[in-house]
């Protein structure tokens, strides 16, 4: 649409009809990206607030089950 309103430019064929569609076009596409995005972020908050929930009660057990081998291997002077 850009290309094509430029187009009309070069050639001094611009119409008010053809800058309402070029604006349309834009004004749409720039809200239609704006949604993607939010929508990403969206997403991608909530898998990480997941894997956190699932990950966190993991790394606890496993740090307290190696704790002990831990202390015994490293010696504080």
């Amino acid at each position: 649409m850009i290309c094509r309103l430029l187009g009309l430019v070069f050639a001094h064929e611009v119409t008010h009809e053809s800058l309402l569609v070029t604006a349309a076009v834009a004004l749409v596409a720039v809200a239609v990206r704006a949604l993607c995005a939010s929508g990403a972020a969206w997403a991608s908050h909530r898998a990480s607030r997941a894997a956190k929930r699932r990950l966190r009660p993991l790394i606890f057990f496993s740090s307290m089950m190696f704790a002990p081998l831990h202390s015994d291997l490293v010696h504080f002077s």
